[in-house]
Parts: structure tokens; sequence; C-alpha cells
């Protein structure tokens, strides 16, 4: 087990899924950020797929593209983004999951182009209610960040074999299209 954070720093831990989960999942990402009361970090993300952030005592703001920044709930569900993604935040740990676009389709309930270059609060969206109940059970007191990838990897499993497949060939063949560098329209 690493120490725990005890001095002023970000720190960013990536956990593979199961490998069941591959085809659905990119990756879980622990981010842990410590500094003075009163302090923010400041930072951009590039654009990417969906993706999923749990905190249990959020202090982010965030904003995409050229909107303002505005308080970020402690479950961003955010769609697949075009432009940079800015984030402000003081002291905080928080858990990611990128969604594929296979994943978005077997664990959201809305279509990708509903939540495009745009987040909500997962907690009371209902196109994220299957999703949302994992924020609840995902933080230890203590940090314990191979519990708890644990814990998103067997909630993920169990919630794949309760949903239907939808498509998921259709949805392949345009994800490898998207990422083929030999297709240029």
């Amino acid at each position: 087990m690493k120490p725990a954070l005890t001095a002023d720093r970000v720190s960013v831990r990536f956990f593979m899924p199961s490998p069941r989960l591959a085809p659905y999942i990119s990756t879980y990402y622990l981010t842990e950020v410590v500094v003075p009361d009163g302090e923010v970090v400041d930072d951009w993300l590039h654009p990417e797929w969906a993706n999923l952030r749990f905190s249990r005592n959020p202090s982010w703001r965030a904003a995409i593209g050229n909107e303002a920044l505005r308080d970020g709930p402690a479950m961003i569900a955010t769609g697949p983004t075009s432009y940079a993604a800015n984030f402000v935040t003081g002291s905080m740990r928080a858990w990611g999951i990128g969604l594929m676009p296979l994943g978005w389709a077997r664990f959201v309930d809305a279509p990708a182009e509903a939540f495009t270059d745009c987040f909500t609060d997962g907690r009371t969206e209902p196109a994220f209610a299957a999703i949302a109940p994992l924020g609840e059970a995902l933080f230890d007191d203590e940090p314990d960040p191979q519990g708890e990838a644990a814990r998103i990897d067997a909630f993920l499993l169990a919630l794949l074999d309760q949903r239907p497949a939808l498509d998921e060939e259709r949805i392949i063949a345009a994800n490898a299209a998207l990422i083929d560098h030999d297709i240029a329209s």
C-alpha cells in the first residue's frame, strides 16, 4: 500500500479494468490533490471519450470549451468532448472511469450525442441511474486504492451482466473507423 499523501502534490494513478470490461472501459484513474487551504490546482484536459468522475467531497469547478466554470457535483458524467475541459480544484480525491463508445451504449440510458461537450450531475440525471449507486459504495473511510478499484470492477461487472447488449457490432465497426489512421473523412 502506498503511503498517504502528506505534502502538496497531485497524483494520478491508473488501474486496468477486468478483461471482460476492456471493450467497454478504457481505464479507472484515481486523482488525489493535496494543497493548502484556499489554494487550488487549475488544469486542462484534452478532448476525450466519455467519462465518469466520483468524489466524496468535491471541491472542483469545471467547464468544457469556452463555457464559464461552474461547481461540479460529486458525480460528474461527461459525454465525449471535442473541446478541452478546464477544471479547478482544492484538495480532493476522485475516481474516474473512461467509457469507450461500447461502454456508453451498455451502461448509459441515452445517446452520447445528448451529452456531447457537456457535463452533468450523474446522480440526478436519469440516463446515469444504473451507474450512480457506485458513488455511494466507492470510497473507504481510509483510502484504499486497490480495494476501491476492485469495487469499481465488481460493480461494473455485475452491471454488465444485467444490461442488454445493444447494436454492439455496429458500434465496434464505427469505433474502428474513427481510430483508423487511413480513413481521412
